[in-house]
């Protein structure tokens, strides 16, 4: 069966975004937990295609419904300022809860420091401001976990998040300063032509953390591309079914990372829209995929500590998928959800406040928007 996308697939249990997004971030920690518990070098997807990891492909996945449902999210919004205030209320109030918990409860608990050595030693405050802010991540806390089999850091996860936030802010100039719907197809072709000519199929490499981060780039716009293309963007089964024995056949080869980014984003929009008669609309489970990737890793570490030396993987997994869905459980209902309800209101509240200082300033704007139009 071949579809288009339309509007109406978008739409709440229309889709199975937040599913498929769950789905990734348990992913992560599935991928993280061979490492993280008893410092196993490979993953179990690492082994079966001889290039990427678990939490990769996990990541690649997020980016691809992020760059999908951000530029739509741009496109829907009202204005600028309300864009980079939604996209603020779904980061934000979630990572403060997480930093406070893990500095204050997880930090207490398993730093070998005196508990006020610990509370007076700056590094904490740092952690608390950038892992709110998300702009740059710190990894360490005072003498925390500093015995465990990954003792480099406290919440590892983190690293991509400061990527993710880039990618809102160049979605925005596209959208709100550019004005063209162009800008994100031929973003996501010129990532695609630099990461596969600087891959290991043309026999040439980059550095890893700048093959990590254009590619990462490429997810996402290569799904706000699809975004924009979404009336022309053809769904079947049977592209699907070709992309994915490409996919499977490039595993262990050189063509594997070529390979991948061609099928990932096709596959990942394929399994969240087409089939719509086979939606789960009476099925809606709390969107607590963003809570699950941000405690999973100190939950993990966590559970490292006090079980890695002691117990099965299997144990260490099953109890630190248990803790990290109660946290993003908890999460979602004591923060996330009513920051997005009341998102709008809150909007209009600061708006009003701030009004004497940002009425110059959108003056200006607008004036900088016709000179480009």
């Amino acid at each position: 069966m071949a579809i288009s996308i339309y509007d109406e697939q978008l739409k709440g249990s229309a889709n199975r975004f937040d599913l498929i997004r769950l789905f990734a971030a348990y992913l992560v920690i599935f991928g993280h937990s061979g490492f993280l518990f008893k410092n196993f070098p490979d993953d179990f997807y690492n082994e079966l295609t001889g290039s990427t990891t678990a939490g990769q492909l996990a990541v690649s996945i997020f980016f691809v419904i992020s760059g999908f449902l951000i530029c739509g999210s741009a496109y829907n919004s009202n204005s600028l300022g309300f864009y980079l205030f939604s996209r603020a209320t779904r980061l934000y109030p979630a990572a403060l809860l997480c930093s406070l918990i893990t500095v204050f409860i997880i930090g207490t608990s398993f730093t070998h420091l005196d508990t006020w050595d610990y509370l007076s030693d700056g590094q904490i405050y740092k952690f608390i401001k950038t892992n709110t802010f998300l702009f740059s991540v710190t990894y360490n806390l005072p003498g925390v976990f500093t015995d465990n089999v990954a003792s480099s850091a406290i919440n590892g996860s983190l690293w991509t998040i400061p990527y993710e936030i880039k990618m809102y802010l160049f979605c925005a100039v596209g959208v709100f300063l550019l004005r063209r719907q162009w800008v994100f197809p031929i973003v996501a072709l010129v990532l695609f032509a630099y990461t596969t000519l600087s891959g290991p199929l043309f026999n040439h490499t980059i550095p890893p953390e700048d093959f990590s981060k254009y590619s990462l780039a490429y997810y996402f716009f290569v799904g706000s591309a699809i975004y924009i293309l979404r009336h022309r963007f053809l769904l079947h089964g049977a592209i699907a079914l070709a992309l994915c024995i490409i996919y499977i056949s490039s595993f262990n080869t050189i063509a594997f990372d070529f390979a991948q980014k061609l099928f990932l984003p096709y596959a990942v929009i394929f399994a969240a829209l087409s089939y719509p008669r086979f939606q789960l609309k009476k099925f809606t489970p709390p969107d607590i995929s963003y809570g699950v990737y941000i405690y999973g890793f100190p939950i993990q570490q966590s559970v490292s500590a006090l079980f890695g030396e002691t117990h099965s993987l299997s144990f260490c997994i099953v109890v630190a998928t248990c803790l990290v869905t109660i946290l993003a459980t908890i999460s979602w209902y004591a923060v996330e959800k009513p920051t997005l309800a009341n998102k709008r209101k809150l909007y209009r509240l600061l708006t009003d406040i701030l009004a004497p200082i940002t009425t110059p300033i959108q003056q200006g704007w607008k004036k900088l928007i016709r000179a480009f139009a």
